[in-house]
């Protein structure tokens, strides 16, 4: 049987999405208007100091369930979606552990190779809407726009960027990287003689390279073929060249094969930079489709 070369979209940092297939087919996500998807997030971490430096360790777990109600579809296939997160449960052992800040609810505009082109927040968490009432009065104190913002975990809940062939009979692709990343966020930030916690913005660049090796074919779960892709990432990031992070990050996707949405992921990383280490594991489930 002759191997068929898929295209596939790959973001090496956090994940892949499909793009297109260069012989007669093509993968790519097919949102539907009036689509209703919910997802099953969990989501387990642990930082720990290592034996040089103590072995203070903090843990975290988090669960939601993510909806995806698609409003519209334009010509070139973006999807208009009402995202919803709720049934948040976290669990934090340490107060240093840091937390996901996940919006409420917000709009966000899809392209059908999983880029976020705009986004805006509907309902806010309560220590941003605390922030936004201070922000003309304190200086220093600054929120990132809704799209930054909605970006920075969009990217932990869906998929985008570049393209290479890999065929469907598990051969492996490897890919090095090399790059600079500029990278915004949010974290929380006390103020003198208040007892709220804020938010405060903050940009920061760093360098972050490595290889990444995928391999793709068909799998059959429960009777359901979908396409399964690994995908091996080690590498390092570093602020300067005495302070790297080094990695290692794997990933199993199933898409689904009739529209290329992911019927589910699980992801684990390790990392460590001498002083401290971090494992992960994450997993995204598709629970539900319907139509409104």
């Amino acid at each position: 049987m002759a191997p068929v070369f898929l295209i596939l979209c790959l973001c090496l940092s956090l994940g892949i999405y499909p793009a297109h297939v260069s012989a007669q087919s093509t993968l790519r996500y097919h949102f539907k208007p009036g689509q209703h998807l919910v997802y099953h997030l969990k989501s387990e971490s642990s930082a720990s100091r290592m034996r040089t430096a103590g072995g203070t360790q903090s843990e975290r777990t988090l669960e939601a369930d993510v909806d995806w109600s698609v409003a519209d579809i334009d010509m070139d296939g973006t999807a208009t979606v009402r995202l919803l997160i709720h049934n948040q449960k976290e669990e934090v052992s340490s107060s240093n552990a840091s937390f996901a800040r996940y919006i409420p609810y917000s709009e966000i505009a899809v392209t059908s190779d999983g880029r976020l082109i705009y986004g805006k927040i509907l309902v806010d968490d309560s220590s941003r809407i605390r922030t936004r009432k201070i922000m003309d009065v304190v200086p220093g104190v600054r929120l990132l726009a809704d799209k930054d913002f909605l970006n920075n975990y969009f990217e932990r809940l869906w998929y985008s960027v570049d393209s290479t062939n890999i065929d469907t009979l598990g051969t492996p692709v490897v890919r090095s990287y090399d790059s600079t990343v500029l990278w915004s966020a949010e974290h929380d930030t006390s103020l003198y003689g208040r007892n709220e916690i804020y938010r405060s913005a903050y940009l920061i660049s760093y360098k972050n390279r490595g290889k990444v090796t995928y391999t793709l074919q068909d799998t059959a779960v429960n009777n359901i073929h979908y396409w399964h892709l690994l995908a091996t990432s080690d590498g390092e990031s570093f602020f300067t060249v005495h302070y790297k992070n080094k990695y290692h990050y794997v990933q199993n996707i199933l898409f689904r094969k009739d529209d290329g949405l992911i019927q589910a992921m699980r992801s684990t990383i390790e990392t460590h930079n001498g002083a401290f280490m971090t494992t992960g594991e994450t997993s995204l489930e598709l629970t539900k489709m319907e139509w409104n």
